[in-house]
């Protein structure tokens, strides 16, 4: 009897770590990319296919185009409470700021800046502390 007591003392006292749904895992990816696409956005602002490209995607991985998490906003006077694109952004212009990417033969490069960053740990911690402002996807059950 005490090894069962035992057994279910320890199964109900260890926690559990649920693993990310795909929508969640897809969401924080869509969002690195933001950061990502915003990075190199502003390290080549001079107009070109590039440049124009790089503008598209920030549209389009940004909560107006296909983003997948939301702003937060207070009802009554529509001040921004969090913004996830706005974090996630923030973060790499300061972390670029900080640590540019020197190359083996020096100077700094920015491409290779911001995919650093892109597959930085802080990143990855700072697109997971987002994961409260996924949007719902269609058909999706919320506990209301």
């Amino acid at each position: 009897m005490k090894p069962l007591l035992f057994f279910l003392a320890l199964v109900i006292g260890t926690p559990v770590w649920a693993t990310p749904s795909e929508a969640t895992l897809a969401a924080r990816q869509s969002l690195k990319n933001y950061g990502l696409s915003r990075c190199l956005l502003d390290a080549y602002p001079q107009p070109g296919a590039l440049t124009d490209d790089v503008a598209k995607a920030v549209g389009a991985y940004h909560f107006m185009g296909r983003g997948q998490h939301r702003i937060q906003q207070d009802e009554d006077t529509l001040e921004t409470l969090h913004d996830p694109y706005a974090a996630v952004e923030s973060y790499f212009r300061e972390a670029m700021a900080d640590e540019p990417a020197q190359m083996k033969r020096g100077g700094a490069n920015a491409f290779a800046g911001c995919l650093a960053l892109y597959n930085s740990v802080g990143v990855d911690e700072l697109v997971r502390q987002q994961d409260d402002y996924i949007l719902p996807r269609t058909g999706d059950q919320t506990d209301d």
